[in-house]
């Protein structure tokens, strides 16, 4: 499950989520599990549809936690969008939680 911090949901915000167990199995030590090797977080604004990359955490510490924080870019267009944490590896986990993109406050 991927919990969202404390954030500010706007162009040229932040969003800061974590999340545990963020896992695979290893094959080659008997099928233990390990922190995932590719992960990505991702943001998707329903306007465009278009999937943009935020970054590549890495799962840390005993229960394999993603805890990060991500820029977002200056031209995300704002509504709602679908804010996601995937792994590319192993097995696979994929995770969407529905958020919504406000406008920027005025400076």
């Amino acid at each position: 499950m991927v919990e969202l911090h404390e954030s500010s949901l706007h162009p040229t915000g932040v969003v800061h989520l974590s999340a545990d167990f963020i896992w695979e199995t290893c094959e080659d030590t008997g099928g233990t599990s390990r922190a995932a090797s590719d992960v990505t977080v991702t943001i998707t604004p329903s306007a465009s549809g278009e999937e943009i990359l935020l970054g590549r955490p890495i799962p840390k510490g005993e229960r394999s936690t993603v805890d990060a924080s991500f820029d977002l870019p200056a031209d995300l267009q704002t509504g709602p969008a679908i804010l996601a944490l995937r792994t590319h590896s192993g097995d696979t986990i994929d995770v969407e939680l529905p958020i919504d993109i406000t406008t920027a406050p005025a400076t």
